[in-house]
């Protein structure tokens, strides 16, 4: 999760220079009619053609491990293209927790949420905060962010921004998000020490290179 988390990172800083404004998704990768997944998002599809789809698009077939695995072969059976995979298989493992990254608030509070909004995927449910379209909830926690955001950061620029934009701000800005993104580069730079050196660095050289622990367990 980590790692997904400071990859998730990286593609909004790439996002943020990419455009000015919330657009749609091409394709609506929560309600396309799959040829082989169903309406709950379960893989229906038998062992030949997915098998085919792995040698013709060169899966790693001993990587293939988990849902998502299986997943990515299966959207490239369906679109043939890997930007359409990657983009359809992160709308629909969307989960509730990175919604919340976006909000400043738990899962169980963005679970209570898409309860009472009735909303089944959390990804819709993040859409719906881009393009709120009137929805007076969504806009009440929208418009709380922004004004958290201007208040805790200072920053007067965010009134005027989109939704969209807002969000990835809150985004970057996200304590939590900021501890996970310390904590995975932390755990980079003592292993590559430990790969170099063949052995865990002491405390002077955690105080010398400056790989200090971040958290209390971030070392384990």
């Amino acid at each position: 999760m980590k790692k997904l988390i400071i990859i998730l990172f990286v593609l909004n800083v790439s996002a943020t220079f990419a455009q000015k404004e919330y657009v749609p998704d091409e394709i609506d990768y929560l309600a396309y009619n799959y040829k082989y997944l169903d309406s709950n998002f379960a893989i229906h599809i038998d062992s030949i053609e997915f098998n085919e789809t792995v040698t013709e698009y060169k899966f790693i077939k001993e990587r293939i491990t988990k849902y998502q695995d299986s997943l990515g072969v299966v959207l490239m059976r369906e679109f043939g293209d890997w930007d359409k995979m990657r983009l359809g298989k992160s709308r629909i493992t969307y989960t509730w927790d990175r919604v919340g990254y976006h909000l400043w608030k738990n899962e169980d509070e963005i679970k209570k949420i898409g309860g009472e909004l009735n909303i089944t995927y959390p990804y819709r449910l993040q859409q719906l905060f881009y393009a709120p379209n009137g929805n007076k909830k969504a806009i009440e926690i929208i418009d709380d962010l922004r004004n958290n955001l201007i208040t805790k950061f200072d920053a007067d620029s965010l009134k005027d921004l989109d939704n969209y934009y807002l969000m990835i701000y809150a985004f970057h800005n996200n304590p939590d998000v900021l501890l996970l993104k310390a904590e995975y580069f932390h755990k980079i730079n003592v292993d590559k020490f430990k790969k170099d050196h063949g052995r865990l660095p002491n405390s002077e050289e955690k105080k010398k290179y400056s790989l200090e622990c971040v958290t209390e367990n971030c070392c384990q």
